[in-house]
């Protein structure tokens, strides 16, 4: 637990010092590049940390021993393990190359931001801790999105659209970030728009529609519960709706505008879908993907909505502690922190 709270605080230092100086320097990029290199390595060394820790060891021996096929486990992932396999290392070399491509696209993010030292503060209790650590496959899918959304630009939508695409190959839920970009997107909307839904039916087709019924069966049928489902996205929600009353102050590209907003509408559906008692697993999964939005919404908040000093401080204090709150009681009451407690790591453990 104890390394937990030394990279909370470690962030946290830097979240305040960056706002203190203002302008950022190349030394703070530096810094900041160096913790998230740090965070990639907490993420890909860790040892019998998180949920389904045991799952993952048991695809790696399938993959290993070449036991695989199209319909079993997602190819990006499969070709990780299969590489891992054949070099005769261990699942520390998996885990590690997933956490460097989710590092990149969280980097990729937060380096455009007015305070990413603040962003990374807010990615750091739920997106950092609990999905990187123990979501692989979708910890690497938002992490190519996060990239995907950093680079979102209508003359540069078939970059997008590979970013996306490569998210798919490591969970086929990443899928759901097209229709939000198709909807965003302000000129060229037939051609480009037609390019899109073309994509998203063809990537449907090829990695989704073979694993439908197993989701629905999973988490509709059934009616999986998510723990916690509520207070998560409750809090994308609340972001969400801060970034609709607040949007003209973001100073963000038109088109990335619109596409923030789309995803500020669906954290809002999501909260609606909760509360009407839909399925919250399936929703929550879904959700992960929105929880960038956080990130974006906080750091430009307390840059240009709150310009005086004296209520940027203060803003700064209260996501500080808030996040502490949500990282303690997760720790704390999570009803499956166990899971990643105590934090133990290669070749230590």
């Amino acid at each position: 637990m104890v390394v937990y709270w030394v990279l909370f605080a470690l962030v946290a230092v830097g979240a305040i010092a960056r706002f203190e100086h203002g302008t950022p320097g190349p030394s703070q990029y530096r810094g900041l590049l160096a913790v998230i290199a740090l965070i990639g390595a907490l993420v890909g060394f860790r040892y019998q940390v998180g949920g389904d820790w045991d799952s993952y060891l048991h695809q790696f021996d399938f993959y290993r021993r070449g036991l695989y096929g199209p319909a079993f486990g997602d190819p990006g992932y499969a070709l990780i393990n299969a590489a891992a396999g054949h070099l005769g290392v261990g699942m520390w070399a998996v885990n590690l190359a997933c956490a460097g491509l989710f590092c990149l696209g969280l980097y990729l993010l937060l380096r455009s931001q007015p305070n990413p030292w603040l962003g990374l503060l807010v990615a750091v209790p739920y997106l950092i801790i609990v999905v990187a650590m123990g979501y692989t496959r979708q910890s690497v899918a938002i992490g190519l999105v996060m990239g995907a959304l950093a680079t979102f630009d209508r003359h540069h939508i078939g970059r997008f659209c590979l970013w996306i695409l490569a998210a798919v190959m490591f969970h086929k839920s990443a899928i759901v970030i097209l229709p939000l970009a198709l909807l965003a997107i302000s000129a060229n909307r037939l051609v480009t728009g037609a390019m899109v839904l073309l994509l998203t039916v063809a990537l449907y087709h090829a990695f989704v529609a073979v694993r439908v019924d197993q989701f629905v069966g999973n988490y509709v049928v059934q009616r999986m519960d998510s723990s916690g489902a509520l207070v998560r996205v409750s809090m994308g929600a609340t972001c969400g709706l801060v970034y609709l009353l607040f949007r003209p102050h973001f100073r963000l590209s038109p088109d990335l505008s619109a596409l923030w907003r789309n995803v500020s509408l669906a954290s809002l559906g999501a909260l609606v879908a909760v509360l009407a008692g839909v399925a919250s697993a399936a929703v929550d999964r879904l959700a992960l993907y929105a929880l960038p939005l956080q990130s974006i919404v906080l750091t430009r908040l307390t840059a240009f909505v709150l310009a005086t000093r004296t209520a940027g401080q203060a803003a700064m204090v209260v996501i500080v502690a808030l996040y502490a709150l949500v990282l303690f009681v997760w720790l704390t009451y999570g009803a499956y922190s166990t899971y990643w407690i105590p934090y133990r790591f290669y070749p230590f453990s």
